[in-house]
């Protein structure tokens, strides 16, 4: 896990209307969320680091996208909430 807290991945964020694509590139790992805005979704980063979260992401005003993670594996991220603000 000390690996993860030094990747610096690149995000490319693609926006349709409410559906939304963001691909994650790093040395590590790259995997790809795809999702309409709003709408919550389970996101599964098994490949990434073994846990599955419950994801809602919001359009705010201007470039700004918040993304939030609720953990739902017990013992390891169990009512947990994690928020993502990515800005173009």
């Amino acid at each position: 896990m000390k690996i993860a807290v030094l990747l610096q991945p690149d995000k490319d964020i693609t926006e349709n209307g409410d559906h939304f694509i963001i691909k994650t590139v790093s040395t590590f790992k790259n995997y790809d969320m795809d999702f309409v805005d709003g709408q919550e979704f389970e996101e599964d980063l098994g490949a990434v680091d073994g846990r599955k979260c419950m994801v809602n992401h919001h359009q705010l005003h201007g470039h700004k996208l918040v993304c939030v993670q609720k953990g739902e594996i017990e013992g390891k991220a169990a009512g947990v909430v994690a928020k993502q603000v990515f800005k173009s």
